[in-house]
Order: C-alpha cells, then sequence, then structure tokens
C-alpha cells in the first residue's frame, strides 16, 4: 500500500518548500501518516485527526478546524 510516514516535515524547511511540500502531499493519492507541530501545514494537508490522549485514541473525520470545533464543543 502507498504510505508516508512524516514526523515533523516542515522542520527546517524555507516557505517555497513548504508550499511545495503542502502541494505534493495535496496531489498524494496514497495515505500519509504526519506527526506534527505545525498547525498551519496540518490544515492545509490533513482531512482526519487522531488525538492520543491519557493512551486513548480519538479519530476526528475531518481537517484541523474541524477538530478545534469538536473538541471545544467537547469541553
Amino acid at each position: 500500500s502507498n504510505l508516508l510516514i512524516l514526523d515533523e516535515p516542515t522542520n527546517h524547511l524555507d516557505i517555497p518548500s513548504k508550499q511545495m511540500l503542502e502541494q505534493a502531499l495535496s496531489n498524494y493519492t496514497g495515505n500519509a501518516l504526519i506527526v506534527s507541530h505545525d498547525r498551519y501545514f496540518i490544515s492545509k494537508v490533513a482531512n482526519k485527526i487522531v488525538e492520543i490522549n491519557d493512551c486513548e485514541l480519538k479519530v476526528f473525520n475531518g481537517n484541523y478546524e474541524y477538530y478545534l470545533s469538536k473538541k471545544e464543543k467537547r469541553n
């Protein structure tokens, strides 16, 4: 299967390189597991968010803004 695993992929990238990576991932037809603290990047490329909290996984089927809205309602 087509799976990319990326750990903090935007670290040490300049803005044009980040934009190229965003575009490449947007066009990628496989799956990608991305761990990142770059919220802007995640909002551009993610369509599913997995939150790990207190040894529990919570899956949010949507983009980063959807995740934030659901998290806000939960709290």
